[in-house]
């Protein structure tokens, strides 16, 4: 409907009912069973894999095996390892590969790295991002951990995303993480990075990230500079507004409309879900020419992001309780 150059053309489900339900709501003229028979369609080009996490790896090594491009949802996989051997498996393919982190593409988010690159709010020193939901206990996605569940890789990953977008794919000096554990799974999580002074920034830098799935929270991204700020409003995942902020100055707001669709309530399961359009653009642009990775949201990003992932988790899932 938005981009209008990239056609389904086919759909797997774990069973063809499933399958042909959606083909049939959708338009889409080929409906399998068999993820197989999908990676098999001489007519697919690129496959979006959007399965439980734990299912990524496997279907997305099948895919690239088979010369398909592939899209996968975020996480890319559950483990640094994973997510380098998927790489591996690009390169020796000559396919491309990203996850479907499509928060980089909106123009809200385009627009305040392009401030923090011009130097508007100065020197970048503090990051505090935030995205919390309050989920039913039920989905058994999110609160499994054999289905990879849990708070930091449902949702976390967001705030994360935006402290790799505004410090870039170096390693932070220093990762602290803590949360609530329910039944071997995390429920919230606050995670606090420290980066070393670079070329950037004559000082050291922190980002403050906050997860919940069992809480509604103020889902806002604020990006602090030796001048000024920048306030990226709720939704900060899939932004239309930011407000800039600059000492001594009022502050001025921007704002980043979303293509109009009435019927968006019927067709997409989140808010602003129209805006994965420019996520399907970037994409589209990356095949063109003939790139393996798109450079908005590089494997370096990808590697940054899950490492950071890891090792929070690790020790917020090994963090003892403090006695009673």
């Amino acid at each position: 409907r938005y981009q209008r150059r990239v056609h389904g053309v086919a759909v797997a489900a774990r069973s063809l009912d499933r399958a042909q339900e959606f083909a049939g709501k959708f338009g889409v003229p080929a409906a399998y069973e068999s993820y197989a028979d999908l990676f098999a369609d001489a007519n697919v080009e690129i496959v979006y894999i959007g399965t439980i996490h734990p299912q990524h790896k496997d279907l997305a090594i099948h895919a690239m095996q088979a010369g398909k491009h592939v899209l996968i949802e975020k996480p890319i996989c559950t483990s640094l390892a994973d997510a380098e051997d998927l790489i591996a498996a690009a390169r020796s393919n000559n396919v491309f590969l990203m996850e479907a982190m499509w928060s980089r593409f909106f123009p809200c988010v385009k627009a305040a790295l392009a401030h923090i690159q011009a130097g508007t709010i100065g020197e970048v020193i503090c990051v505090q991002s935030d995205f919390g939901q309050r989920a039913d206990w039920n989905i058994e996605r999110l609160f499994q951990a054999e289905l990879g569940g849990g708070a930091v890789f449902d949702v976390g990953i967001y705030p994360i995303a935006w402290a790799v977008a505004v410090f870039g794919s170096d390693a932070p000096i220093r990762i602290a993480a803590d949360g609530v554990v329910k039944e071997g799974v995390d429920v919230s999580a606050t995670i606090t990075l420290t980066y070393a002074s670079s070329a950037a920034r004559s000082e050291p830098a922190t980002a403050t990230l906050t997860t919940h799935l069992r809480a509604a929270t103020r889902c806002e991204t604020h990006i602090i500079g030796t001048k000024g700020r920048i306030e990226v409003s709720a939704p900060s995942h899939c932004p239309e507004k930011l407000t800039i902020f600059i000492d001594g100055e009022a502050p001025r707001t921007e704002s980043f409309p979303l293509p109009p669709d009435p019927q968006c309530a019927e067709i997409f399961n989140f808010s602003n879900g129209q805006g994965m359009a420019y996520e399907a653009e970037a994409v589209q642009q990356a095949i063109g020419r003939r790139e393996t990775e798109c450079p908005e949201y590089s494997w370096k990003h990808t590697l940054r992001v899950m490492a950071i992932i890891e090792e929070s988790l690790r020790q917020i899932k090994s963090a003892q309780p403090v006695p009673e």
